[in-house]
């Protein structure tokens, strides 16, 4: 049998019994519709949680720390001979997959503008590698040059002065004002009659500094700091420990040599687990953004599955549809398979005929299917965003910024996975039927009324 007379023939089958195809066909687009709309769902929780992580931070960066391992028995933390010095910056930046190290100093300075005072916290970074890390945008100014590492970025909601008299805001040009520092924590604190703060004669006088610039808004995690070049930062704070007792000073310029952390840059997001792993191995404490994905894409997987899996019943039940509505041509063709036997139609036509039918059913369900996922998702998102957001994890993102992903997101991937089961669906379930006719005796069959 040619493939043209194949096709014609069950082409004019299926069209015998519009009612019941049609009903057998919706069935299919009813299990192909659920696959896709409830994975849909699943994927777009999947990406509004990543948008979500995304917003507090680059998912490439690690922090590396030195762990704190408590002794049960005495309560007291266990001391280590691990460091975060300049010689384990270098060995991490040796490590592969490593964009760039650079260690982290913190120091809390005091602002002085006028009658006004602004506490800072302050981290150091190395400046020469800043340009690796994913750091805000800014409001204004620009990041100092490797010719001129001078000035302190301002973190978004930094840079606003206090009156120490009343605590009213003083409001302060940070671009054009005179502004100093100093690591005086009690410095200004004994102002209360007013006076001009940098006029009040005490062992520590205010520096002046440059205000490089200052944060746009931003979400992200690092823009609640403000950050200076680590050695610029070291360097004044050399200044002011000069001023202090002997052994004062010697407890600091030990401080000096080590680091709070150091923050590693990893080339592509495919190594980071890699380069944590190999950190974790060296015996440090790693964190990043990226071990929020991990686990948020576990939730979104199950639920993936979970909801998946409920579309799966649906194109199960439409498959028994299938089988029995095959079955039911059968009985009412059985006259006709004698026939096609007496006049020489090979089994193998026989079979592939009612397989071409069954497939056919699962293509044309398959299709129409796709076609009104594409509908329902486009109706979920512009209308259904905000009841469904709210349960899926749409809507708002951190620190009150707005998310605006997609409730229903239907990848191309998904689709193609989708049209071939339901021909799969359709080919198996049209398998018994075809087989089931092939075993009809011609002579009994032409019998049949």
């Amino acid at each position: 049998m040619k493939i043209i007379d194949l096709f014609s023939m069950g082409i004019r089958n299926l069209t015998r019994r519009k009612a019941r195809t049609s009903l057998t066909i919706i069935g299919v687009v009813i299990g192909t519709f659920s696959i896709i709309i409830m994975m849909s769902l699943g994927i777009g929780m999947s990406e509004t949680y990543t948008k979500q992580i995304m917003q507090m931070g680059s998912l490439t960066q690690i922090e590396v720390m030195v762990p704190y391992n408590w002794d049960e028995s005495t309560g007291k933390p266990v001391e280590t001979t691990l460091k975060l010095n300049d010689e384990a910056v270098t060995s991490i930046k040796a490590l592969a997959g490593v964009k760039a190290a650079s260690p982290v100093w913190s120091r809390q300075l005091k602002l002085v503008s006028g009658k006004g005072i602004c506490w800072l916290y302050v981290q150091a970074l190395d400046f020469s590698v800043i340009a690796d890390f994913d750091m805000p945008d800014l409001k204004f100014g620009e990041w100092p040059s490797r010719e001129n590492l001078e000035g302190v970025i301002l973190g978004q909601w930094d840079g606003y002065f206090n009156n120490t008299k009343n605590y009213e805001q003083v409001i302060v040009d940070l671009e054009n004002d005179p502004i100093k520092y100093t690591f005086d924590p009690s410095y200004g604190e004994e102002n209360w009659g007013g006076q001009d703060l940098d006029k009040i004669s005490i062992d520590f006088k205010p520096q002046p500094i440059v205000i490089a610039g200052q944060f746009a808004e931003s979400s992200k995690e690092n823009s609640y700091s403000s950050y200076m070049d680590i050695e610029v930062l070291k360097g004044m704070y050399r200044e002011y420990i000069k001023k202090l007792p002997l052994a004062d000073r010697k407890i600091a310029e030990t401080e000096m040599q080590t680091y709070s952390s150091i923050k590693v840059s990893v080339k592509k997001l495919k190594d980071v687990a890699k380069v944590e792993d190999k950190l974790n191995d060296m015996g440090y404490q790693t964190y990043s953004l990226n071990d929020m994905v991990k686990e948020m894409e576990k939730t979104s997987n199950t639920l993936q599955l979970i909801l998946g899996g409920i579309g799966a019943v649906s194109l199960l039940v439409s498959a028994i549809g299938i089988a029995n509505t095959m079955i039911m041509s059968i009985y009412e063709r059985t006259k006709e398979i004698g026939v096609m036997k007496v006049l020489g139609c090979l089994v193998t036509d026989i079979r592939k005929l009612f397989l071409f039918e069954s497939t056919l059913i699962g293509l044309f369900g398959g299709i129409f299917g796709i076609i009104m996922s594409y509908i329902a998702s486009f109706l979920v998102n512009k209308y259904g965003a905000d009841l469904l957001g709210g349960v899926i994890g749409g809507g708002g993102g951190y620190y009150g910024e707005q998310v605006t992903s997609k409730v229903s997101i239907i990848p191309f991937w998904l689709v193609l996975v989708a049209l071939v089961f339901s021909l799969a669906v359709g080919m198996l379930s049209g398998y018994y039927p075809a087989r089931r006719a092939t075993k009809i005796r011609a002579l009994e069959a032409l019998k049949t009324e």
